[in-house]
């Protein structure tokens, strides 16, 4: 804990801080305890991260096998609870997102915080949850339900989709490329469609909110990458 004090960090913050990593870290070792990862957690608490929330990140990354030490897991902690703050998402919330779709963001490995940044990209231009981001890319995970979508949206709505690129694409990807074939084929008439027009169009694409397709329509796609850049700028 002397590194923490040192890092002008409050004896009780680093107390706390150690505290949660001797409950959450699996590999935890009294003997060997790491002042870098127990200052991270600390600022990271005085930004309003909970410890708890972040030494369960920290957790996750080094287990994950992503980093090689607690100190990059750490690392990789601080940057992507710091990273929303260059488009005006809160510290909290960006290690909260991240918390409820780890499971799902797991299965893309090293990418899997560069596909969490993208899809927050579209988290702050749409307002909505990074849940709803996540269940509509799930539709393309089975060739089945792939197809199908990608059918709907081909032959009703003009788009040039491919069944198997979709699958192959990750969740960022996925909701990015159906955004912006579709928003090209149908532009501003989503608004003037019917009810069973609008459900339609929002089933295709992996939604069944028409309110939530709506927003992802009517936002500008081209301004998701622009929150992406500003992010990634974060890590130099």
């Amino acid at each position: 804990t002397k590194g923490a004090i040192k890092g002008g960090v409050s004896l009780r913050d680093a107390a706390d801080a150690v505290g949660a990593l001797q409950k959450n870290l699996s590999e935890f070792d009294p003997k060997q305890i790491n002042s870098g990862v127990a200052t991270t957690v600390a600022r990271l608490k005085r930004l309003n991260v909970a410890v708890e929330s972040s030494t369960k990140l920290i957790d996750y990354f080094n287990e994950s096998g992503l980093p090689a030490t607690a100190d990059e897991a750490a690392d990789m902690t601080r940057h992507l609870a710091l990273a929303g703050s260059a488009i005006g998402i809160t510290t909290e919330k960006m290690v909260s997102d991240f918390a409820a779709v780890q499971e799902r963001l797991s299965i893309f490995g090293h990418q899997s915080v560069e596909v969490f940044e993208k899809l927050q990209g579209v988290v702050k231009e749409t307002g909505l949850a990074i849940g709803d981001l996540t269940a509509m890319a799930k539709t393309f995970d089975k060739f089945d339900t792939a197809a199908a979508s990608v059918a709907k949206m081909n032959a009703v709505l003009g788009t040039q989709l491919s069944t198997v690129d979709m699958m192959m694409a990750n969740d960022a990807e996925r909701v990015i490329q159906v955004t912006k074939q579709v928003k090209a084929t149908i532009g501003a008439d989503f608004n003037n469609l019917n009810k069973f027009e609008k459900l339609y169009v929002a089933q295709a694409m992996g939604i069944n909110d028409v309110s939530k397709a709506q927003r992802l329509l009517n936002a500008d796609f081209e301004e998701f990458g622009t929150l992406t850049a500003q992010m990634e700028q974060t890590r130099v």
